[in-house]
Protein backbone atom coordinates (compact mmCIF):
# COMPACT_ATOMS: atom_id res chain seq x y z
CA UNK A 1 0.00 0.00 0.00
CA UNK A 2 2.85 2.00 1.04
CA UNK A 3 3.98 1.90 -2.42
CA UNK A 4 0.90 3.13 -4.09
CA UNK A 5 0.72 6.06 -2.04
CA UNK A 6 4.63 6.84 -3.44
CA UNK A 7 3.51 6.12 -7.22
CA UNK A 8 0.48 8.34 -7.01
CA UNK A 9 2.52 11.10 -5.26
CA UNK A 10 5.33 10.44 -7.98
CA UNK A 11 3.14 11.12 -10.45
CA UNK A 12 1.64 14.34 -9.20
CA UNK A 13 4.66 15.43 -8.81
CA UNK A 14 5.57 14.73 -12.17
CA UNK A 15 2.24 16.22 -13.43
CA UNK A 16 3.94 19.19 -11.57
CA UNK A 17 6.84 19.39 -13.47
CA UNK A 18 5.40 19.04 -16.44
CA UNK A 19 2.73 22.18 -15.96
CA UNK A 20 5.67 24.10 -15.21
CA UNK A 21 6.95 23.23 -18.49
CA UNK A 22 3.94 23.92 -20.41
CA UNK A 23 3.79 27.45 -18.67
CA UNK A 24 7.85 28.49 -19.43
CA UNK A 25 8.41 30.03 -22.73
CA UNK A 26 12.24 29.78 -22.53
CA UNK A 27 13.76 26.84 -24.10
CA UNK A 28 16.87 26.56 -21.54
CA UNK A 29 13.61 26.02 -19.13
CA UNK A 30 12.30 23.37 -20.91
CA UNK A 31 15.15 21.45 -21.40
CA UNK A 32 16.79 21.56 -17.34
CA UNK A 33 12.61 20.39 -16.85
CA UNK A 34 12.96 17.84 -18.80
CA UNK A 35 16.28 16.78 -17.54
CA UNK A 36 14.74 16.79 -14.20
CA UNK A 37 12.08 15.03 -14.56
CA UNK A 38 13.64 12.08 -16.22
CA UNK A 39 16.59 11.52 -13.67
CA UNK A 40 13.62 12.05 -10.80
CA UNK A 41 11.95 9.58 -12.14
CA UNK A 42 14.49 7.28 -13.15
CA UNK A 43 15.98 7.61 -9.39
CA UNK A 44 12.11 7.06 -7.84
CA UNK A 45 11.01 4.00 -10.07
CA UNK A 46 14.86 2.26 -9.17
CA UNK A 47 13.73 2.72 -5.66
CA UNK A 48 10.68 1.26 -6.13
CA UNK A 49 12.01 -1.65 -7.72
CA UNK A 50 14.77 -1.93 -5.41
CA UNK A 51 12.58 -2.00 -2.43
CA UNK A 52 10.27 -4.65 -4.57
CA UNK A 53 13.32 -6.76 -4.43
CA UNK A 54 14.18 -6.44 -1.24
CA UNK A 55 10.85 -7.56 0.23
CA UNK A 56 10.31 -10.42 -1.83
CA UNK A 57 13.62 -11.71 -0.51
CA UNK A 58 12.88 -11.06 2.57
CA UNK A 59 9.84 -12.99 2.26
CA UNK A 60 11.62 -15.67 1.03
CA UNK A 61 13.60 -16.03 3.72
CA UNK A 62 11.06 -15.86 6.08
CA UNK A 63 9.67 -18.88 4.95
Amino acid sequence: MKDNIKLALFFVVIFGAFTILLCTESSRWHSASIAMIFTMSGVFVGQLIQNRKKREKYKRDKD
